[in-house]
């Protein structure tokens, strides 16, 4: 009877999580667009360009630009994205923070990193997503569902990155989608990413810094 009894509990935990799920915020063109204007507000430019080729980079860091490529499919992509280059171009304003990080990445792929590496480069990641955070709840109407999404896309993300930087092997963005669309679904309430303050930030202190998000 108690195994009985923590089935029904498991079922009636899933169906709230799958409900939290269905109700989660839809990312509009209209949300995106309060997500650019938050940005721009720090003196940051954005520009938001169509997808030209199934196996190009989601978006690019240039000194004080950002660009994203459109996901017209699967709006979060895109709107996360923003979020998490901004939170970049937040450390980017101090990055020899960062050096001994972003260094061994900057070679060409495939490279061997430790377990170690990157367990840092983790949290260094995360850091930025918590910068994103706080720009995300910022902008747009937010709930648990949303936050929710927030963090799994970071965690495809982080696992997409590692694959690229350790084998130089590349998901077209479709693929990439369906990744997405599958944690989503697999956990619809994910621990969320706690939001970063970035309100001491010297935005004139950006130099010629350039990035890409794969």
């Amino acid at each position: 009877m108690r195994n009985l009894g923590k089935r029904r509990g498991d079922e009636a935990n899933q169906q709230k999580d799958m409900q939290k799920l269905n109700q989660v915020i839809q990312i509009d063109e209209g949300k995106i667009q309060a997500i650019v204007r938050e940005i721009q507000k720090h003196g940051i430019r954005v520009r938001l360009r169509p997808a030209v080729a199934a196996d190009k980079d989601l978006g690019r860091i240039s000194s004080s630009t950002v660009e994203v490529v459109r996901d017209p499919f699967e709006r979060t992509i895109e709107a996360f994205t923003l979020c998490h280059m901004f939170g970049h171009m937040v450390q980017f304003t101090t990055p020899e923070r960062y050096e001994q990080l972003l260094d061994p990445v900057s070679k060409t792929p495939p490279i061997e990193l430790s377990e170690d590496f990157w367990g840092a480069f983790y949290a260094y990641e995360r850091e930025a997503y918590g910068y994103g955070a706080t720009l995300l709840e910022s902008s747009i109407p937010i709930d648990d569902a949303l936050r929710s999404r927030y963090a799994n896309f970071m965690e495809v993300d982080f696992k997409y990155f590692r694959k690229y930087i350790s084998t130089n092997r590349r998901s077209t963005r479709t693929d990439y989608r369906a990744k997405v669309l599958r944690r989503y679904e697999s956990y619809p309430v994910a621990v969320p990413i706690a939001p970063l303050p970035f309100s001491n930030v010297k935005w004139m202190q950006i130099g010629d810094i350039k990035a890409t998000i794969y």
